[in-house]
């Protein structure tokens, strides 16, 4: 298999937007990070109208690798992916990973969040973090296999080192 759609899927402090630009180094294949196409200036949500017209032309594209959740267009994006990587990590990680992330980008805004949407980080964030496993998680994965997406779950980082070996060279 030689995918050229890949979802990447998981909780937040997962690492999914740092794996996310590995892969796309190793594979060639461009990144685009949901965040920045989500949001706008002062974490302004779209309408799910917009949000999923605005998904139509990166879908239509040939080859991309999407980093980010948002459910409610899961399905959507995994009819047009060739694979999805479900980057599954211990909740206690990821909510430190965030605090971390946060201490660190206090005040600035990262690359793979939009524009105008400077870091945060609030309890509702890190109880969504905390509740991932049991219930978003779980949406996700329902979500993928009712469009037939093939998933691969990445647990550690020998899981996301090993995927990234094995990747088909002769994409770059």
């Amino acid at each position: 298999m030689d995918p050229q759609r890949i979802l990447i899927v998981g909780s937040a402090g997962a690492g999914k937007s740092t794996f996310a630009r590995e892969l796309g180094r190793v594979s060639g294949l461009p990144v685009i990070h949901l965040d920045v196409l989500f949001w706008r200036p002062g974490w302004v949500e779209p309408s799910h109208e917009e949000w999923a017209a605005q998904l139509e032309p990166v879908l239509a594209e040939p080859r991309w690798i999407l980093d980010g959740n948002y459910g409610g267009t899961m399905k959507q994006r995994a009819r047009s992916a060739d694979l999805a990587i479900f980057v599954e990590r211990p909740r206690l990680l990821c909510e430190w990973r965030a605090i971390l992330r946060y201490l660190r980008n206090r005040n600035k805004t990262r690359i793979d969040v939009a524009p105008g949407c400077p870091e945060q980080l609030d309890p509702a964030f890190l109880r969504y973090i905390w509740a991932y496993p049991t219930v978003s998680g779980p949406k996700a994965r329902r979500r993928l296999a009712e469009a037939g997406c093939p998933v691969v779950v990445l647990r550690n980082q020998k899981d996301l080192d090993a995927f990234l070996a094995t990747w088909p060279r002769s994409n770059l």
